[in-house]
């Protein structure tokens, strides 16, 4: 199998910034080009796991689609607008979410506008009207919520076989633990980006 070396790069994933580690790789001794992030299967991965990047791209299509819609849709029902922006704009920030979940406030509420912001529209609501309540109502659920689900989905799919994973090597149960004065800790914890992995976010659900 033939390389084409311009199209090969390197990323070196780490938690700090302040002493980076510096490696360099080659092929066929041309150097690779050394990046921060990368777009993989369609998520972009970025050299600290924080998937920053990845939202906002995602945020950036979804608005750009949902705009369009408006522009289409003017005159469209409010089941018409539903359907559309459920079938062609609210799959994209909702793809792969196992992966890159969100747990920064920020992040959450980005994506949260999008699903909000469609929820206006769809039923020709003002910028300022409340609309948490109708939402709730409507049977409109927030993404945040679906996420669970699809978290939730997942796991069941895990149980059952039918994910392509190997068991063997992904196990959903903490193999230590450790008391403290205030109960036990599961596992051993680290950083953010671990706690609120998939593995270890899971566990709330149930």
């Amino acid at each position: 199998m033939k390389f084409n070396i311009n199209k090969c790069e390197h990323m070196t994933i780490q938690r700090s910034t302040v002493n980076p580690l510096v490696s360099q790789y080659s092929m066929n001794n041309d150097p690779l080009q050394c990046v921060d992030k990368v777009l993989y299967l369609g998520v972009t991965i970025d050299n600290k796991l924080s998937f920053d990047q990845h939202i906002i791209n995602i945020c950036s299509k979804a608005n750009k689609l949902l705009h369009m819609l408006m522009r289409c849709l003017k005159k469209a029902k409010s089941k018409t607008r539903a359907i559309a922006y459920k079938t062609v704009c609210r799959p994209i920030p909702e793809f792969a979410t196992h992966t890159w979940s969100p747990f920064k406030l920020k992040n959450i509420n980005i994506i949260e506008g999008i699903n909000r912001k469609a929820f206006r529209w769809t039923f020709c609501k003002r910028k300022r009207d409340h609309i948490t309540e109708l939402m709730t109502n409507s049977n409109w659920d927030s993404l945040a919520q679906r996420r669970d689900n699809a978290d939730q989905k997942m796991y069941f799919r895990m149980l059952s076989g039918s994910a392509a994973i190997d068991q063997d090597r992904f196990s959903l149960h903490f193999a230590e633990s450790h008391n403290t004065r205030h109960g036990a800790i599961k596992g051993n914890i680290n950083t953010k980006i671990a706690k609120h992995s998939y593995k270890h976010r899971i566990h709330k659900l149930f």
